[in-house]
């Protein structure tokens, strides 16, 4: 039996990196630190706004810091490849990648994250057809207030914000179910801080595996996963969870800026 394939997708800073943490904890399943594979590799070369042969994916996953932190040998995922790479070769590259990755931690599952994929479902679903895909809700109105707290995202305006949440969840609402069909598990980042342990134990029941205490030390490992030089936005999951990192939109957002959340993803509550 292969290693099966999770993906991990939501609005940024919604949870995914939380439920990644989680994730990653248990006995059977690891998560690659963020590869960002599928967005910078994948989906360029299936547009054809990119196109890869064989050098010069060599001479960029050389030099890529994300594929270094795999600690994968770059010959194990490239040594069979013709010269001129189709999309099957690419998605195959990746493929090994976390194959490798999760054979190299005694894992029967290895999962990828990125929030940016969210923008990509469909081709996640053709290159992966096999996969799981977790998505991740939260309410929109702290995620809002957390993308305009953060280092990335503090510079753009409200209404970025607010208009690149309603494009992107709706997205996901909209082709993740139809898609993955069964395979499929929407996650409630505020069900999840109230009650891990069920979330968590309906995860495990989905994906064919036994639920497993050691989840909710997920903090233990998040070194794992999480690198330096992403500690300041992703501090939290170093810590036992935090069951109420919740509402702080009541303080942080205008009265307007919260109606304004309302209305627009009035569907969405």
């Amino acid at each position: 039996m292969g290693i099966k394939k999770l993906f991990i997708v939501g609005v940024g800073r919604s949870g995914t990196t939380l439920l990644q943490s989680m994730l990653n904890a248990h006995p059977k399943i690891c998560f690659t630190p963020e590869t960002h594979f599928i967005k910078r590799y994948i989906v360029p070369h299936l547009s054809g706004n990119k196109c890869f042969s064989k050098a010069n994916l060599i001479k960029s996953l050389a030099e890529d810091k994300y594929f270094s932190r795999l600690d994968v040998t770059l010959n194990d995922v490239i040594e069979k490849l013709d010269t001129e790479l189709t999309n099957k070769d690419l998605i195959g590259v990746f493929d090994t990648m976390l194959s490798r990755y999760a054979q190299s931690n005694n894992k029967l599952f290895v999962g990828d994250k990125d929030p940016m994929n969210s923008s990509y479902i469909e081709q996640i679903k053709y290159a992966f057809p096999d996969s799981f895909l977790l998505h991740i809700i939260r309410d929109p109105r702290d995620v809002i207030l957390s993308r305009m707290k953060s280092d990335w995202g503090k510079n753009t305006s409200f209404a970025v914000h607010l208009a690149e949440h309603k494009v992107q969840l709706e997205s996901m609402l909209k082709n993740s179910s139809k898609l993955f069909k069964e395979k499929y598990i929407e996650v409630f980042y505020e069900t999840l801080l109230e009650n891990p342990e069920k979330e968590l134990q309906n995860i495990c029941d989905k994906i064919g595996l036994q639920y497993s205490i050691e989840m909710l030390d997920f903090q233990k490992k998040a070194g794992e996963i999480v690198f330096s030089d992403e500690r300041t936005w992703k501090d939290n999951v170093f810590k036992p969870l935090i069951k109420d990192n919740k509402n702080k939109w009541k303080e942080g957002l205008t009265q307007f800026q919260a109606g304004l959340v309302e209305l627009v993803l009035k569907n969405n509550f």
